[in-house]
């Protein structure tokens, strides 16, 4: 399972365009096969997760190639530990900083250098 989060500090985590609530109900439900849709979550706002891309275009394509290529050379979950480093240096205030500890932490991530 992979999740985009929006790190800002809305106090929001998952703002994403569906709802599952996993409650017992919810649960049975899906065990029983019952759920043929999720429930559009009204709070959602792709126009956040727009902005983050337009804002930092080249930070956002380049960590979804390296995050690709994680999942193409160390499987999922490298792939996951990469985007989590990516997601840290969107979501930072001095991206130089942030990039150049990610950039560690990728390196030992994918056995580089």
């Amino acid at each position: 399972l992979t999740c985009v989060l929006d790190c800002c500090h809305s106090g929001t985590i998952l703002d994403l365009p569906f709802i599952f609530k996993a409650d017992d109900a919810g649960l049975e439900a899906v065990e029983s096969g019952a759920v043929h849709n999720l429930m559009p979550n009204a709070d959602f706002d792709m126009g956040k997760m727009l902005q983050c891309l337009k804002d930092n275009p080249a930070l956002a394509i380049g960590g979804a190639v390296l995050t690709g290529m994680a999942y193409f050379t160390g499987g999922p979950q490298s792939a996951s530990r990469v985007g989590s480093e990516v997601a840290k240096v969107l979501s930072a205030d001095d991206k130089k900083s942030a990039a150049m500890g990610a950039a560690k932490n990728i390196s030992s991530i994918c056995n580089i250098l």
